[in-house]
C-alpha cells in the first residue's frame, strides 16, 4: 500500500505492486541520482536518530515533525487516526451549526 502524497497531489490510498512503487520512487529522485552518481538501495532498514525504520513502515512528516508507524501497528494506528478525524469533523460541523464548545467536547472528546 502506498499512503502519502506530495505537495502537488493529495494524500491518497491505493494498491500498488512493489515494482511500480520502486519505479515511482526512483523516477522522483532520478535527476539527483544522475547528477551525483549515487546508487539507491530499496527495502533496507535505516536509523533516524534513535528510531529504526524497517521496510514497510509508514513514515509521515510535515512542518511539525515526523512520525514512524511500524508495519505491525499500521492497522490499529490508521483505524484510530480515521476515527479521530471523523470525530473532529462531527465536532466542527456541530460548532458551525451553533452548538456550544463544552457540550461538543463532552460528547466527542476532541476539538
Amino acid at each position: 500500500m502506498l499512503r502519502g502524497g506530495r505537495a502537488d497531489r493529495p494524500l491518497e490510498r491505493r494498491e500498488v505492486e512493489l515494482t511500480s512503487l520502486a519505479t515511482e520512487a526512483v523516477e522522483e529522485v532520478r535527476p539527483f541520482v544522475r547528477q551525483r552518481r549515487q546508487e539507491l538501495e530499496l527495502d533496507m532498514a535505516a536509523d533516524a536518530g534513535s528510531v529504526r525504520i524497517e521496510p514497510g513502515d509508514l513514515v509521515f512528516g510535515d512542518v511539525d515533525g515526523v512520525v514512524v508507524v511500524p508495519r505491525r501497528a499500521e492497522d490499529e494506528v490508521l483505524s484510530r487516526a480515521f476515527q479521530k478525524v471523523a470525530s473532529e469533523n462531527r465536532t466542527r460541523d456541530e460548532l458551525l451549526q451553533g452548538a456550544k464548545l463544552g457540550e461538543v467536547f463532552d460528547r466527542y472528546g476532541v476539538l
